[in-house]
């Protein structure tokens, strides 16, 4: 397996959501305003926040799993699924380069 086409993905990748994150967080860091005087109004705008700080968590979740995978290529354990200890197949790295456990381990989980 040629890891270093992966590693170049994951970090390209990686660059691509942390100035996503820092985008959000900017956004987060200057709309921590009051809310709105209209109920309604201040219903939407806490549904916004909630999607904001969701999409905050799932960008800071993946961006761990893109440093694992890469400590995984230095250790010379990636494309090992970390559960059964077998290869993952080509086709689910090709999709999620930063897959952790095989098709198999995943869905039995």
């Amino acid at each position: 397996m040629n890891t270093a086409e992966f590693e170049a993905k994951l970090r390209g990748l990686r660059q691509q959501l942390s100035d996503r994150l820092k985008r959000i967080e900017d956004h987060i860091k200057h709309h921590d305003g009051p809310l709105s005087a209209d109920f309604e109004e201040q219903a939407t705008e806490r549904q916004n926040d909630e999607v904001v700080f969701a999409l905050d968590d799932s960008l800071k979740d993946e961006l761990c799993a893109i440093d694992a995978a890469l400590s995984r290529i230095d250790s010379g354990e990636f494309g090992v699924c970390v559960r059964c200890g077998e290869e993952i197949e080509a086709a689910r790295l090709d999709a999620i380069p930063f897959a952790a456990a095989c098709v198999r381990c995943k869905e039995s989980r």
